[in-house]
C-alpha cells in the first residue's frame, strides 16, 4: 500500500536502496517496521518473505587448489557506487552486498570463525591444454586477471614448455594486480605481459635490471587499442592461427564483463 515503494518495485530499482532505507521509508510513512519480524513465519508480512536469500555470486578462482588444497584464493574487486535522489531513489554512496562481505572478511573485520558457503562450478571450456607444449594467450580486464593467475600458475608448476602470454587492461597503475608476482615470472622467462591503462598516461615496462615493471610516462588506452598495436596484432595473429597457416595455435582465454569480452573477440576478429 505505499506509493513510493512500488514505484521502486515496479521499476526494478531495488539496487539503488539499502535495506534499512526501505524500513526507515517505511517507518516514515506510518508502518511500523517490526511487524515484519513479528509475524508469524509464513505470513505475507513476514521479512523472510520480502527480503529473499541472496543469489549465488560468482568468481574465479585464482589459485590452484591441486597445490594447496587446504586454501583458496578470490580475487574481488569492492563495487561502489552513488546513487542519486529521484522519486523513486536517495542519494547515497553504496557499497556491493557480496564484494564488500568478503572485504569485510578479509580484513578482519568479521570474527575469524565465520564461514562462508561455497559451491565449486567447472566451467565446461576454460582449461588448459593438455599439450603443455602448445602456447596459451591470456587476455583479461580488472579482476578478470583471477583465473589467468591460477593458470599461469598450473602451467609454471607443470613445467609446461608453451609460451605463455597476458595482455592485460585496467584503468590505473593502482589496478595493477599481482604486479610483483607477474614481474617476476617474467624475469624467469615463464611469462610475457603486455598491459594497458584506460584512464592514466602511463605504461608499464619491464625492467631486467631490477626485475620488476616501472610505471613510465605513455598514453591511456584501452587493451583493444594495444592489441591492435602492429607489433602485437602480428604477434597475437602468428599466436592463434593453426600450424597449418604457418602459427603456433595457441589457446585462448578472454575473463572480464561481458562488453569487454564481446570487445575483445571484435578486435580479434580485427587482427
Amino acid at each position: 500500500n505505499n506509493e513510493r515503494l512500488r514505484a521502486v518495485v515496479d521499476n526494478c530499482e531495488e539496487d539503488q536502496w539499502e535495506l534499512w532505507d526501505m524500513l526507515n521509508l517505511l517507518a516514515s510513512e506510518g508502518y511500523n517496521p517490526r511487524r515484519l519480524w513479528r509475524a508469524i513465519p509464513g505470513d505475507a508480512e513476514h521479512i523472510c518473505q520480502i527480503i529473499q536469500p541472496e543469489s549465488w555470486r560468482l568468481y574465479s578462482i585464482s589459485s590452484v587448489m591441486s597445490h594447496d588444497p587446504d586454501e583458496l584464493h578470490l580475487t574481488v574487486g569492492g563495487l561502489q557506487y552513488q546513487t542519486h535522489d529521484t522519486d523513486i531513489s536517495r542519494a547515497d554512496a553504496r557499497q556491493g552486498t557480496g564484494s564488500t562481505f568478503l572485504g569485510h572478511l578479509a580484513t578482519g573485520g568479521a570474527p575469524l570463525t565465520e564461514t562462508v558457503t561455497i559451491k565449486v562450478v567447472h566451467p565446461p571450456r576454460f582449461n588448459l591444454p593438455q599439450d603443455t607444449s602448445r602456447s596459451i594467450v591470456m587476455i583479461a580486464a580488472g579482476t578478470g586477471i583471477a583465473p589467468m593467475r591460477s593458470l599461469i600458475s598450473e602451467r609454471v608448476a607443470s613445467g609446461a614448455t608453451g609460451t605463455n602470454w597476458l595482455f592485460f587492461g585496467t584503468q590505473e597503475r593502482d589496478d595493477f594486480h599481482y604486479r610483483d608476482e607477474l614481474a617476476s615470472l617474467v624475469g624467469k622467462g615463464k611469462l610475457e605481459v603486455r598491459v594497458a591503462f584506460s584512464r592514466d598516461a602511463a605504461a608499464a615496462s619491464f625492467n631486467p635490471q631490477t626485475q620488476e615493471f616501472d610505471i613510465v610516462p605513455g598514453q591511456a588506452r584501452y587493451l583493444g587499442a594495444e592489441l591492435l598495436e602492429p607489433d602485437n596484432a602480428r604477434l597475437l595473429w602468428d599466436m592463434i592461427r593453426g600450424p597449418e597457416g604457418g602459427g603456433q595455435g595457441a589457446s585462448l582465454y578472454i575473463c572480464g564483463r561481458t562488453a569487454f569480452a564481446n570487445s575483445m573477440l571484435n578486435t580479434i576478429k580485427a587482427v
